[in-house]
């Protein structure tokens, strides 16, 4: 009898601890996600907050359809909880078609202002879809924009040289040619009042989207290079190639002389220089031979800039080069090329192909 008043004693103690155990597991528990939702309602601190991203609200959202775009693009955590704010600040009856932009570490409160600016600014606006094709320019890009009612060029530039993006692997502000590489050439639709910030960073927001689905940024390290080198070669790839599955080849070229010192000897970034109208096919020696950062036949090495905007193709051909040992490519006239690995090689196709015609 007395054996089990000591076992029910001590099964007593095990359950007792148990339970303590179990209520410490769920108010630290209860804690920890109070502290995770507050975080997401306050946002990060300024320094900390992450990249910009765009929101599309279509015709007929509801503020739980927006909530999960914004959980999806990374910006906040819980759906429910944004929502339930979204309703005591009476933004969930004003929703109307729009864009807006916020970044990863923004509150609840700096969301609401965003959405609330979309609804004033942009909505319902008459819009216009325009296609940027890869290797176009930032000129050729500010210039089309302009001619079709979306900016002042004037503005284009002052933003693209003092304006933060959000975009830590940026060149800084003030740099050269500073967003040249970074426009993602694609098809868009402008509302023919949006400000120019906002059509750039549609652009970049692009550019962003394209690097990080396609893991550009590994590639890259994996064989020693930066971003910012990376988008420089991609642009001389495609300045060179016209045809898809030479890029990889064009690239292989570049990569086999850089890896020996050799100078890369592109047309196309000293032709970047020239201004429109007087861009050549091909340099004379006397153009060879002038002292210009972008002469890569008088300079070793890649570009200051990338010297237009590539595809996803070209980036990837930039990071992912043909196993070759090929050092010369030249043009037969269609738009594709014949590669060597030497110079009498490569003299017999400028002879055959170029010299001869």
């Amino acid at each position: 009898m007395a054996k089990r008043k000591k076992t029910k004693k001590k099964t007593g103690k095990i359950i007792a601890v148990v339970i303590a155990v179990f209520l410490v597991v769920v108010v630290g528990f209860g804690a920890f996600a109070a502290v995770r939702i507050m975080g997401d309602i306050r946002g990060a601190d300024q320094a900390e907050s992450g990249n910009t991203v765009e929101i599309e609200i279509s015709a007929g959202d509801t503020v739980r359809t927006v909530a999960s775009k914004l959980k999806a693009a990374g910006v906040i955590e819980y759906e429910r909880i944004f929502a339930y704010f979204a309703g005591k600040n009476g933004v969930d009856t004003k929703l109307k078609a729009g864009v807006f932009q916020v970044r990863t570490g923004d509150g609840y409160d700096m969301i609401f202002e965003a959405m609330q600016k979309t609804v004033s600014d942009v909505v319902l606006q008459e819009s216009v879809r325009l296609g940027f094709p890869e290797g176009y320019t930032v000129d050729q890009i500010i210039r089309k924009l302009v001619e079709n009612g979306i900016g002042n060029e004037e503005t284009y530039r002052q933003i693209i040289d003092t304006a933060d993006f959000g975009y830590a692997y940026l060149p800084a502000a003030g740099t050269e040619n500073r967003l040249e590489g970074y426009l993602y050439p694609d098809t868009y639709d402008f509302f023919l009042k949006e400000d120019e910030k906002s059509v750039l960073m549609r652009f970049l927001n692009n550019f962003n989207k394209k690097i990080t689905e396609n893991q550009v940024l590994e590639k890259a390290q994996e064989i020693g290079m930066s971003l910012e080198d990376t988008i420089n070669l991609a642009s001389i790839v495609q300045a060179e190639g016209m045809v898809s599955s030479e890029l990889p080849l064009i690239s292989s070229v570049f990569h086999n002389r850089m890896e020996i010192g050799m100078k890369l000897e592109s047309d196309a970034t000293l032709n970047y220089t020239f201004p429109e109208g007087e861009k050549k096919w091909y340099l004379t020696y006397a153009d060879m031979k002038s002292d210009n950062p972008y002469n890569t036949y008088y300079y070793n090495g890649l570009p200051p800039t990338a010297i237009m905007n590539p595809g996803i193709e070209a980036i990837l051909a930039a990071v992912s080069p043909a196993d070759t040992k090929y050092f010369y490519f030249c043009g037969v006239g269609d738009g594709t090329h014949v590669f060597s690995e030497t110079y009498a090689e490569h003299a017999k196709n400028v002879d055959k192909y170029i010299n001869n015609k």
